[in-house]
């Protein structure tokens, strides 16, 4: 457990639950795929996310969290939210900003990581 998350690892997904009024930045995204990688065993790996109410995510976290160059065992992300709207901004966002690997937001659990087992786990993404 970590002050802002709990993470696990069920091969091949890493699951993170953010805490409620988590900020993350720079520092809490290092952090997060240090573990993951660790958890994975230093294997290829896909992410589910699930967000509280009042996560933030700053800038340089962004930054950080879409650079496949920072995460090169992160082959795919999921992030659950609670409401389609959301979902649809957080979708349209994403978009704009060309992650390295597949990244999608969705409001139901079994269809996010459904969405994450159809991806290819051993395939490479931009880096750059």
């Amino acid at each position: 457990k970590l002050p802002y998350a709990t993470i696990r690892y069920e091969e091949p997904i890493i699951y993170i639950t953010f805490k409620q009024g988590s900020e993350l930045g720079f520092p809490e995204m290092k952090e997060l795929v240090q573990y993951a990688e660790t958890l994975s065993g230093y294997k290829n790996y896909f992410v589910f996310s699930q967000v509280g109410e009042n996560v933030s995510v700053t800038m340089e976290g962004r930054r950080f969290a879409f650079d496949a160059k920072n995460s090169p065992y992160q082959k795919g992300t999921a992030v659950l939210v609670k409401n389609n709207v959301v979902s649809l901004a957080a979708n349209l966002y994403v978009g704009f900003k060309d992650p390295a690997f597949p990244y999608k937001v969705f409001t139901d659990k079994q269809k996010a990581i459904d969405w994450l087992l159809s991806l290819p786990l051993e395939s490479e993404f931009k880096t750059g």
